[in-house]
């Protein structure tokens, strides 16, 4: 069914004109700004956080704090939770729905019907993300996306009106999910977003994140030392309250050691494991407990296939973030093509993007960082699905403002903007490279970095791939319009389109023609 341009599509179709002349280069930086902002969210779950998870059991206060670098690390980890949690996957779904607006018009312009062949695209961005998430990365974004897109393309199809309705029904779902999810026994905060198996994903359900499927009763989940973290002097279930009965320290040593203790070791193991760190089997056997194993609570990342086939055995139980993605996306999806329409990325758009800055700013950060301290033991996925989302608006009302009269991105805008133009292929392979650094099938850094280094090595490496995806990027779009996965989304679209979709059509056309044939034979 087509949609008509009506006098409310004006500012998009505006926008959309000028990005014909010249690409509007504040949404590739943002586009590039959110898929770094959630490496930078998800490279904590690829590195060693399970084996620090672990080492704060054996210590509380300023000893668990020297173990991981003293209290500048602990600081930094601070504040990475604070601009790492829920913000970037925020402002990335936010972007998703500006593009899906972005597609709508190029559509309605070229005289095509809306959706039109666009679900066919969404399928095949629900075929990627399962594909990703079987052999690549356990906390996909791109299947939920795609089922969302699914939805909000058929809403964008309606009246102007009716996708109002639809928006304020989608932020309505979302805020009955973050109710659901708050009142729901083990919250905690985490280090993580939704695309990366926040505490929904984590806490409530074994999805598992290189350590403990399910996190010992007041361990965060990520095992990241922030507010979720045990109160001094309060033991967890299972573990002894100074760590070990005896009374001794527990090395760090020991719970690297233990992490890498098969789910199914042998009591020989166990014992080896005690007589190596000055501990009875029993006492062994208490931590193996406490963080799950011995019953496959530990994730082994030696066998890439052995990965694989967990994932697809926890398939249902690893995708538990899907409906979150699908609340949060049909609210965000929709204020983002809202947005988009009413001209914020248009120079004569400042009234709207002082508003939106406003309101993430000096609406959502104040109630963000309350919730992180004030009300820090209830309200994390509050604060993690919604003020962070709020906070992301503001994000993305400051670089609209930024880009708004400027044609040049300079040198930063420029490196994020080719991350931009290719953010599904950095996105997949930003997972891929983090797997094959940090897992033991690869170089197994995440078991070899020393945990008073884990921050600090985590950060290193983050550097790293940022650097790679935005020079790699731009090599790459030297040659080439489009990334690799763009490029192969494009033309499987375009072969379903003209092997699939055409055929589909024209018989749908032959049948009512028949229909009406023969009932205009029967009228006679």
């Amino acid at each position: 069914m087509s949609a008509p341009v009506t006098s409310t599509d004006t500012a998009g179709a505006q926008a959309l004109a000028l990005s014909t002349s010249r690409r509007l280069v504040a949404l590739d930086v943002l586009r590039g700004l959110a898929i770094l902002g959630t490496l930078l969210t998800n490279i904590w779950l690829f590195s060693s956080s399970s084996v620090s998870s672990l080492a704060d059991l054996g210590g509380t206060g300023g000893e668990a704090s020297n173990q991981f670098g003293g209290d500048a690390a602990r600081i930094v980890d601070q504040l990475l939770q604070f601009v790492t949690d829920g913000k970037w996957i925020g402002l990335l779904t936010i972007m998703f729905g500006i593009g899906l607006e972005i597609q709508r018009q190029s559509a309605l312009r070229r005289g095509e019907t809306w959706p039109g062949t666009y679900p066919w695209r969404a399928g095949l961005l629900v075929l990627e993300g399962t594909l990703n998430y079987v052999f690549i990365f356990e906390f996909d974004v791109l299947m939920g996306y795609g089922l969302t897109a699914l939805v909000v393309a058929a809403v964008l199809a309606t009246s102007p009106k009716a996708q109002k309705i639809w928006l304020w029904i989608g932020l309505a779902l979302h805020a009955v999910m973050i109710t659901v999810l708050t009142l729901l026994p083990g919250q905690s905060s985490s280090r993580s977003s939704i695309g990366a198996g926040d505490a929904a994903a984590k806490g409530n359900a074994p999805a598992p994140v290189n350590g403990a499927t399910a996190p010992p009763k007041g361990m965060p989940a990520d095992g990241a030392p922030m507010d979720g973290a045990p109160l001094e002097g309060t033991p967890m279930e299972g573990v002894p309250a100074d760590g070990a009965t005896g009374g001794q320290e527990i090395s760090q040593q020991f719970f690297a050691d233990l992490e890498r203790l098969p789910s199914d070791a042998s009591p020989e193991q166990v014992q080896a494991l005690a007589t190596q760190h000055g501990l009875s089997p029993e006492e062994v056997q208490q931590f193996l407990g406490a963080v799950g194993n011995g019953g496959g609570g530990l994730r082994n990342t030696e066998s890439y296939w052995g990965m694989v086939a967990e994932r697809l055995e926890t398939f249902v139980a690893g995708r538990f973030e899907i409906p979150i993605m699908f609340t949060m996306g049909l609210g965000l999806f929709l204020v983002g093509a809202f947005l988009y329409r009413k001209g914020l990325f248009l120079p004569e758009g400042k009234k709207l993007r002082m508003k939106v800055i406003a309101f993430g700013f000096l609406v959502g950060l104040p109630l963000d960082i309350a919730c992180r301290t004030l009300w820090a033991g209830t309200t994390s996925s509050l604060s993690r699905y919604g003020t962070s989302s709020m906070v992301a608006f503001g994000v993305l009302g400051v670089v609209a403002a930024f880009y708004a009269r400027r044609t040049r991105t300079g040198a930063v805008g420029t490196g994020l903007s080719w991350v931009g133009r290719m953010a599904m292929t950095c996105y997949v392979l930003q997972n891929l490279i983090c797997s094959v650094i940090f897992y033991d099938f690869g170089l197994g850094l995440a078991g070899k970095l020393p945990a008073e280094w884990n921050t600090w090595g985590t950060l290193a490496v983050y550097v790293g791939v940022a650097l790679f995806l935005v020079f790699g990027s731009g090599l790459w779009l030297r040659r080439f319009s489009r990334g690799p996965l763009e490029m192969l989304m494009h033309r499987a679209h375009r072969g379903l389109v003209a092997k699939v979709h055409v055929p589909l059509a024209r018989r749908r056309r032959e049948r009512r023609r028949a229909r009406a044939e023969r009932s205009a034979v029967a009228s006679e």
